[in-house]
């Protein structure tokens, strides 16, 4: 690559990476400098070219990585102000994903960033096929919900399958059970998924909450009817 590329590549994204590890106050390994220079030069061939790939994860990496995309943002004018070109806002997601699937990478327990992405993005999609809905973005409950469900693809992906869980509340279990069937009915429509896709049993309380938040988004949809 050093033959191949020119130095001021691996400037930039020494830069970068830089930035990236100030603003998320993380440390990277060194292959890093490698992913991100490659994925520039190419970057800006295509541009070039007028060649753009479009990134379909944009979106949640907007939503569930947002300090990483305004690094990734920040990295594009910083490649404007060296290159004099302007990417597309498709380059600042597929950076930013470089800050996740990086620092996610290092830790022995825990999925790939892109891996993570797609199993939140799974679980939403089973939320509106189970209500018949269209979640509205902008929503209290919706906001709430999306960040619920980060941090438990976290805990889920992280925890090790032997580790005990907390004690369930089986009383308030039984409780959602009974009063909010629909989200229930939901909530198992996801703890399937996730027994399938990571073979990994999710707590009574973890159940519990889940619930909750897609009840809530109901309860919010009701209101607007």
């Amino acid at each position: 690559m050093i033959h191949d590329i020119p130095p001021e590549y691996f400037e930039i994204s020494s830069k970068i990476i830089r930035l990236a590890e100030d603003k998320l106050n993380t440390k990277f390994n060194a292959y890093l400098l490698i992913a991100v220079t490659d994925h520039i030069h190419f970057a800006i061939q295509r541009a070039r070219d007028d060649i753009v790939i479009r990134n379909e994860l944009l979106w949640e990496i907007q939503h569930f990585y947002p300090m990483e995309y305004t690094v990734g943002q920040e990295a594009l004018q910083l490649i404007t102000r060296e290159f004099g070109i302007t990417l597309a806002e498709d380059e600042a997601g597929f950076i930013a994903l470089k800050f996740v699937e990086n620092r996610t990478s290092s830790q022995s327990n825990i999925k790939k960033g892109t891996e993570m992405t797609q199993l939140i993005r799974d679980i939403l999609t089973i939320v509106q096929y189970q209500l018949q809905i269209q979640l509205d973005e902008t929503s209290i409950s919706y906001q709430r919900f999306l960040v619920h469900l980060r941090f438990f693809v976290e805990r889920i992906t992280t925890t090790a399958k032997n580790q005990k869980s907390e004690q369930p509340d089986d009383v308030l279990y039984e409780h959602i059970f009974k009063k909010y069937p629909q989200a229930f009915k939901c909530t198992q429509k996801i703890m399937q998924f996730v027994q399938t896709k990571l073979h990994r049993d999710v707590s009574v309380n973890e159940q519990v909450y889940i619930t909750i938040h897609i009840q809530r988004i109901i309860n919010e949809l009701n209101q607007h009817d």
